[in-house]
């Protein structure tokens, strides 16, 4: 799928210019999508956004070193996707993985966890080994040897890169502790938990970075025998099973876990 280009980030926070607010719910959804339009329309982020293929994929699972593809889900599962690194800085992205798990236990409850698969995707597998991984998914109580949770980890770093920032359209930017930082006008972008209040329209999370360093990413990108500080948009996607992005949740920890399993129930029975 053509991804769209990365808007100009703007504001203190490299918050993502937004398109506005829909006037009221469209009379229509989505092709091939279950749930009606957002209330918000992020038509013009990078990411993909309400009614867009994902993009394909094909990535190890860092547990069973199995590839792991967009493919096998198509008709038989709807995703719900995050992208993570272990040394996050502010600890969101173990809340990213924890909304994940609190909707696997909710599909285990319900009985539709045959139905749906939970995938995370480390941008920073160089330093994300599997023993610190397993640490990770420990510390949350997610299962990684469950058949509907995938654990994905890229070969290296550019092809991590490549992957979330090139083909998902969610940049990342890694800084190693032991060298200075690369300035590339937005190493302040990194979300605060002071800014977990709720919803605002004008800052979605996004630590959004020029898309025409995607093709000098080499800059960004820096081994991490340490731990690395960065920035990167914390976000969800809910796909269905017809690999239709139904809903993505910028920002996502600004959204409760009830409003992202409710979408997903829906999207299951549908």
């Amino acid at each position: 799928m053509e991804r769209r280009s990365v808007l100009q980030a703007v504001g203190a926070g490299g918050a993502m210019a937004l398109a506005g607010c829909l006037d009221g719910v469209l009379e229509s959804g989505a092709e091939g999508a279950v749930l009606g339009p957002p209330e918000t329309d992020l038509s013009q982020s990078s990411h993909p956004t309400y009614g867009d293929e994902i993009p394909s994929f094909s990535v190890p699972d860092a547990f069973t070193g199995e590839v792991v593809t967009d493919e096998q889900f198509h008709g038989e599962r709807a995703m719900l996707m995050t992208f993570f690194f272990t040394s996050c800085p502010d600890g969101l992205c173990p809340v990213l993985l924890q909304m994940l798990n609190m909707a696997s236990e909710d599909a285990t409850r319900e009985g539709y966890d045959d139905d749906v698969a939970f995938v995370g995707i480390t941008f920073d597998p160089e330093y994300d080994t599997t023993e610190r991984l397993q640490e990770e998914v420990d510390s949350i109580g997610i299962d990684p040897s469950a058949e509907n949770w995938h654990i994905l980890r890229p070969e290296d770093n550019d092809e991590a890169y490549d992957v979330v920032a090139g083909d998902f359209g969610t940049p990342v930017h890694l800084e190693h502790d032991d060298h200075e930082e690369h300035d590339d006008g937005h190493g302040d972008g990194a979300e605060s938990h002071d800014d977990h209040d709720g919803h605002d329209d004008n800052d979605h999370g996004e630590h959004e970075t020029d898309r025409d360093d995607h093709e000098n990413h080499d800059d960004a990108q820096v081994e991490t025998a340490e731990p690395t500080d960065g920035t990167h948009v914390y976000i969800i996607l809910l796909v269905n099973e017809n690999g239709i992005v139904e809903r993505s949740y910028p920002g996502a920890t600004n959204y409760s876990a009830e409003e992202i399993i409710d979408d997903l129930r829906t999207v299951v029975e549908g």
